[in-house]
């Protein structure tokens, strides 16, 4: 059995497989169209963020190219991102991106905000035993592949969770202690802790929460920031350009956006640590780590790093989901009798991680 894990955050796609692939685009979608001169100039167009995709008969950019080059490039902040067509686009697009070199049954493996995950898993559940399609790479590191995309089981973890879990199993514990971690994504930011009594670890729900706060805003205060004392508007795109170099032309001027940019990650970094902060309330500071993970942590790590003196960031911190969905599903087919066991859901504290 082959195995893709992805994790579809609402700012970037991140997957790896059973190959040691992995892969991270941005959650961009758009119009796609002829691109005969940078065909004919040979402008990259086997690169990553050169990806034209041709799905259900429609030409679609996807990632770096939809940012750069689709007028009608979109990305979503809904909560119900599964049924958004986008999404359709995005998991096809990796998926085949991450397909094995020759065909085999695959098991997929995603996540769900842990606040979501209830009420959000039977539907995803849905969407990944019904999903197929045949995506066509015009451009980009599969230029002229046809890869035909759908799953023999599927698997559906929590996000944050999934992370630290692999962690878990591989360190067996004598001690009793309390760990937290927390994951700030691009719209959301999960919350989870984890507690230790000699070899058993679990999960500790009442700990566990999804906090509508993470890098979005810090876009959103940057954008209301920048037009209140430049006067211009910036997209998103344009906005995390500007993070990068820390200031914007504007009518031939270059304005320096360096202070703007710190205060906006701090108040929103802080905002942060006070919402976690009142969910854990004096767990808090009863805790031995606390783990930083997610692709937003890149962004606000100075600050956040305040909440415990043993902050730990992950190793690559922005795939550190589809990491751990992957070391989870990955383990099962180390065991002799898979089918036997996959019949029973995973299990940790009142929450069940069904595989199908």
């Amino acid at each position: 059995m082959f195995v893709i894990s992805i994790d579809l955050g609402y700012g970037w796609v991140k997957g790896c497989n059973s190959e040691g692939k992995e892969i991270c685009i941005p959650s961009f979608v758009g119009s796609g169209h002829e691109r005969r001169i940078a065909d004919e100039l040979n402008q990259e167009v086997d690169e990553l963020d050169n990806i034209h995709v041709v799905i259900d008969g429609k030409h679609y950019f996807v990632g770096e190219l939809a940012k750069r080059e689709s007028l009608d490039k979109t990305y979503t902040l809904d909560t119900y991102k599964i049924s958004h067509p986008m999404t359709k686009i995005l998991l096809a697009t990796v998926a085949a991106m991450l397909a094995s070199r020759e065909p085999q049954d695959t098991h997929i493996v995603t996540g769900l905000p842990y606040g979501d995950f209830d009420y959000q898993k039977d539907e995803m559940e849905d969407f990944l035993t019904h999903f197929y399609s045949a995506v066509q790479f015009i451009s980009g590191p599969h230029r002229s592949k046809t890869k035909k995309i759908q799953f023999k089981k599927h698997s559906i973890l929590p996000q944050a969770a999934g992370a630290l879990i692999p962690r878990k199993n591989n360190n067996v514990m004598s001690s009793e202690y309390l760990e937290g971690v927390i994951d700030v994504g691009y719209k959301t930011c999960d919350v989870v802790a984890f507690e230790t009594r000699g070899k058993s670890t679990f999960l500790r729900t009442d700990l566990c929460d999804t906090i509508d706060m993470a890098t979005s805003n810090v876009y959103e205060l940057l954008q209301k920031t920048i037009r209140a004392q430049i006067g211009c508007r910036l997209d998103v795109s344009q906005i995390e350009s500007a993070i990068i170099k820390q200031y914007i032309i504007y009518r031939g001027k270059k304005h320096s956006i360096k202070d703007e940019i710190n205060q906006a990650k701090q108040a929103i970094a802080k905002t942060i640590i006070d919402l976690v902060r009142s969910k854990w309330r004096d767990n808090t500071d009863l805790m031995e780590h606390i783990y930083l993970i997610g692709g937003g942590v890149l962004l606000l790590e100075d600050t956040l790093k305040e909440i415990h003196p043993e902050t730990i960031i992950v190793e690559n911190p922005q795939l550190a989901n589809a990491a751990g969905y992957f070391k989870i599903i990955s383990a099962q087919y180390d065991i002799s009798t898979y089918e036997a066991e996959t019949e029973k859901p995973l299990n940790l504290g009142n929450m069940k991680f069904c595989i199908a």
